[in-house]
This record gives C-alpha cells, structure tokens and sequence, in this order.
C-alpha cells in the first residue's frame, strides 16, 4: 500500500499515508519497508526531514542483510554522520558485509580501508585483492 499512495497508483498521491504504511511494514520487520522508511526520513518525504531517525531505520535494514543499507550505515560510521560516531572499525564491517555480497562500492572502500589501514591493519596485498574484485564486480577484470 505504500508504494501504491507514494506512486499514485489507483490511489491519489500521498506522502504521509505512504509513509504511514511503510512503516506498518517495517515494524514487521519488512526488510524494503525498513529500507523505504529510512529514506523518507532521510529525505523528509511525508514526514519531517530526520536523518538520525533514517538511520536508526537504515541499521535495522542493514541488519537484515539490506546490501545497500549495510553500506549507508559503514558510510555514517566512517563520516561520524546521521548520529553516529566516527567508528572505522565499525565502518570496516558493515562494508564488508556488502562486499562479501558483491557491492560494488563496499569492496571499494574495503581496498582503501586495507591500503590506508583505517578500521583494518595496512595489508596492501589485501588492498590489491580487494581492487580486484571489486574490478571483477564492475565487470572491468576477466581475469580470476
């Protein structure tokens, strides 16, 4: 239903009831509703604009396995953003969990993290492994 009045499909257009229905999802631990809900906080869509409260959202997605949502939340702790503090640890595992699924970003930032050791200890041949694979997810690198 949330989708429904967010795109105005056989229903009128509605923010506010879109997001109403979105979190009666999320509550239920509906992982796209979590997802949705964060970013209508993020972006104050049918609700007041609240990033913290994205976040407590967006974790709760990340939580749920949510890949993009995992490298939302490794973002915040790495920017000490969204009422998070600057943690590079915590940054370090959330972007893991989204690379070990193929994001493509996370497996980024997982190279970077290695190269300058920043939540990791400085391995730059885990750096390069990292670059590749993220190469071999972009489709860049067909070599093995």
């Amino acid at each position: 239903m949330g989708m429904l009045y967010e795109q105005g499909r056989g229903v009128p257009h509605d923010d506010i009831k879109a997001i109403t229905w979105y979190l009666r999802a999320a509550h239920q631990k509906h992982i796209d509703a979590q997802r949705k809900v964060a970013e209508m906080y993020e972006e104050g869509q049918g609700t007041l604009k609240d990033p913290i409260k994205g976040m407590e959202w967006r974790l709760k997605a990340a939580e749920q396995g949510h890949i993009r949502s995992q490298f939302v939340v490794g973002n915040a702790y790495q920017e000490g953003d969204r009422g998070l503090q600057k943690d590079h640890f915590k940054a370090v595992n959330w972007y893991l969990k989204a690379a070990n699924q193929g994001h493509i970003q996370s497996q980024d930032k997982m190279s970077k993290a290695y190269e300058l050791g920043e939540g990791v200890l400085r391995d730059l041949t885990k750096a390069m492994e990292w670059t590749h694979k993220a190469r071999r997810s972009a489709g860049l690198d067909n070599h093995p």
